[in-house]
């Protein structure tokens, strides 16, 4: 192997090229236009901030949006005024926030790096709250869960969460977790299918986590998703 130079100068190229993608993406994020997003006649926009293209998170997926609009329009059973709500998974929020405009008090989670881009979203979007509001969380699911988010919420949302398999289980280890076993959080999933192993995960360890789960369907403009309401949670399951 022939060195053409010291093992330090890839470190010190390295570092440079991080510090350049770094400020390229504040540039990025300086200039971004939010998205507004009409889900309900009756209500407020969403402004929707997104970096298409940056992380899978950054941008809208379409169960998100169904999942924002059902519970804007009241279509869930679920009572969200004055509710505590954990949207795990959050992405750009958009069914957080539509939670926070329907009064309830949102924790709004994902990678830390995602973060910066849910409170642009959550600042955008504050004088629609009316008596609801909204906080973001950082929560790695392969990491420990913070002792803050374990138990107390009313509901738990999480929507386009099952698509990368080795986080099917740590998903799931972080659900129970947050739930802590409480028999009156309502937890609201929406799932669109995208391959054999999500649908069993979610048919063999998800669903079969809780004792009481009810099915829809969501539709709008050609999009569909399956949406559960679960609640009541049996023991973690062991992998």
């Amino acid at each position: 192997v022939r060195w053409c130079g010291p093992l330090s100068m890839y470190s010190s190229q390295n570092a440079e090229l991080a510090e350049l993608h770094k400020q390229r993406l504040e540039r990025q994020a300086a200039t971004a236009v939010p998205t507004k997003l009409h889900l309900v006649p009756d209500r407020e926009p969403l402004l929707i901030q997104e970096f298409i293209g940056r992380h899978l998170g950054s941008q809208q997926w379409p169960s998100g949006t169904l999942l924002g609009r059902a519970l804007l329009s009241g279509q869930i059973p679920v009572h969200l005024q004055g509710a505590r709500v954990l949207e795990l998974g959050s992405g750009v929020g958009v069914a957080g926030l539509a939670a926070a405009q329907c009064g309830a008090s949102v924790t709004l989670s994902d990678l830390r790096d995602l973060l910066p881009m849910l409170e642009t979203s959550i600042d955008l979007n504050r004088a629609s709250f009316a008596q609801g509001s909204a906080a973001v969380a950082a929560v790695d699911w392969t990491g420990v869960l913070p002792a803050a988010l374990v138990g107390g919420w009313d509901v738990v949302l999480a929507a386009d969460v099952l698509y990368v398999e080795k986080l099917f289980e740590p998903f799931l280890r972080t659900l129970l977790g947050v739930v802590a076993r409480s028999e009156e959080t309502q937890v609201v999933l929406a799932y669109k299918e995208r391959s054999v192993k999500d649908r069993e995960f979610l048919s063999t360890r998800v669903l079969p986590s809780f004792s009481v789960v009810h099915r829809m369907d969501l539709t709008h403009e050609g999009q569909t998703c399956e949406l559960y309401v679960a609640s009541q949670p049996l023991l973690l399951p062991t992998p």
